[in-house]
């Protein structure tokens, strides 16, 4: 009761504060700049008040308020240390790990403020900054470096504009550390709780999730269950939820590839979706468009795409598969389309290839399937169009 009794007004004090002190401020006749500055000191005044409020009632040892209680004082020291065999195989799980979360947490975090801040970020400089914060760290005893939630929001809410601020509070850090741990032995947990959880109430985005699930689903979902599962089971937990989750979306988006049969619009050079346009074809031509890369995950849903579609027209003698979205195809994927090629022979259909992309023809220059090809690889689905076209016109 104690707790409480403390907590919650201090948090009611900082969301109402979040939410209306700036403005009514303002109307009183004081300028946004110095609005802004009193609601950005606030949090501090809080804290300080629940500290004498635990120093003046005697909370912490009477009443069983949670503190920061003793802090050693002093500075770390270099300390060489090289771990032997047996300390390597005891921490080469958990330093993975706890690598793989720093990393997406880091970037997670860096990515959400760039966002709300309309900036870019160099994922590759993120990780050269936080691998060389941890290997220093590594010297000096300092735990796993990483970008934290509650420390980056509180430093936006405090209005953090540049690295800058870290550099302050990190020399603020090292003052307090050598010389100031006693001044807050005292300082009630429950209320910098408080300041943390409305700091990252702020960094709650109900709009992107509300655009997410109306733009892809499967990004939706990833997104839910990470906040669900750091939520329910943890941070690190969480967060490796949200990795695998992301991962399946991109497997079920590959593994399903968008294919279209397409014909030319009338007195262009375009192709279109026959589904979504009035186009041309050519009797007994097919045209497929395969509009993701070719590995073994994805096979079936071709084969049976281009079965189902000559079930429908068992008329046919050409097929042309249209490549231009296609950046890679694996040496399974390679294998079947060399099989496929054999089968659709043997039905008398010949199979032709367009707008192949240069590094993807390299590799299929040196393969059996460009060896067997019965028909032609063209340069461009409207080539292949007018060459089958004429074939067919001729006599």
């Amino acid at each position: 009761m104690a707790t409480l009794a403390i907590s919650v007004p201090a948090l009611g004090v900082l969301l109402a504060a979040r939410q209306w002190l700036g403005a009514g401020l303002v109307r009183l006749g004081l300028t946004k700049a110095r609005a802004d500055f009193v609601v950005r000191v606030l949090p501090l005044l809080v804290v300080l008040g629940a500290t004498l409020a635990v120093v003046f009632f005697d909370l912490d040892r009477r009443h069983g308020v949670a503190v920061v209680g003793h802090v050693q004082e002093g500075s770390a020291s270099f300390q060489w240390f090289v771990p032997g065999l047996d300390e390597l195989r005891l921490l080469a799980a958990p330093a993975l790990i706890l690598a793989l979360i720093g990393m997406v947490q880091n970037i997670t975090m860096a990515q959400a403020l760039a966002i709300k801040r309309r900036e870019r970020i160099d994922a590759n400089r993120e990780m050269v900054g936080l691998g060389s914060a941890n290997i220093v760290a590594a010297f000096y005893g300092g735990m796993p470096v990483g970008g934290g939630l509650s420390r980056s929001a509180i430093n936006v809410a405090a209005g953090a504009q540049t690295p800058l601020a870290s550099v302050v509070a990190a020399l603020a850090m090292w003052g307090v550390v050598l010389a100031g741990t006693h001044w807050f032995a005292r300082l009630p947990l429950a209320v910098l709780a408080a300041s943390i959880v409305v700091a990252a109430v702020g960094m709650i985005d109900l709009k992107a999730l509300r655009q997410a699930w109306a733009y892809d689903r499967a990004d939706a979902v990833a997104l839910l269950g990470t906040a669900l599962g750091v939520l329910l089971l943890g941070l690190q937990l969480g967060i490796a939820l949200g990795v695998v989750l992301s991962l399946a979306a991109l497997v079920l988006r590959a593994s399903t590839p968008h294919i279209a049969v397409i014909g030319r619009i009338a007195g262009t050079e375009h192709f279109r979706n026959v589904d979504r346009h009035g186009v041309q074809t050519i009797p007994g031509v097919l045209l497929l468009r395969i509009d993701e890369s070719l590995f073994f995950g994805n096979l079936s849903a071709v084969e049976n795409r281009l079965s189902h579609e000559l079930e429908l027209a068992p008329a046919t003698h050409d097929v042309v598969l249209i490549m231009s979205a296609v950046n890679r195809v694996d040496t399974t994927a390679m294998e079947v389309l060399t099989d496929l090629q054999r089968d659709l022979a043997e039905r008398h259909i010949r199979l032709h290839l367009a707008e192949v992309k240069g590094p993807v023809q390299d590799r299929l220059q040196a393969t059996p399937l460009w060896a067997s090809l019965q028909g032609r690889v063209h340069l461009s689905v409207n080539a292949a169009y007018e060459q089958l076209e004429q074939a067919g016109n001729a006599p």
